[in-house]
């Protein structure tokens, strides 16, 4: 039921449903101002309104989907150097996705 929730929130978002694209082609790594990019080529014109106008806010939509994403298979690692803000998208392996955040360092196998 939670894994719905998760699928559903994603898949009703364009930059969820642009995110888990580029994971399925094996990942992604690079600059957030380019993964913007990535992810506004992959949208639909008419959808474009709903995206972040900055990288800045593209981060915080990044921030709000990476648990989503993580019950979905896909690992979001966000860091900065002097270049900027870099993200990096990994497909999680089947057996690793079972496993869920609790929120304070600890992982549980996830029984839903």
């Amino acid at each position: 039921k939670e894994r719905d929730k998760q699928a559903e929130a994603v898949t009703s978002n364009p930059i969820g449903r642009a995110l888990m694209e580029l994971a399925g082609e094996g990942g992604w790594e690079g600059l957030q101002r380019a993964l913007l990019d990535q992810v506004k080529s992959r949208t639909a014109f008419d959808e474009h309104t709903a995206l972040p106008k900055s990288p800045r806010g593209f981060g915080i939509a990044l921030t709000r989907l990476t648990p989503m994403l993580r019950g979905m298979g896909v690992e979001i690692a966000k860091g900065h150097d002097r270049l900027g803000a870099w993200v990096t998208l990994t497909p999680i392996p089947k057996e690793k996705s079972k496993k869920v955040a609790t929120g304070r360092g600890f992982t549980t196998d996830d029984v839903a």
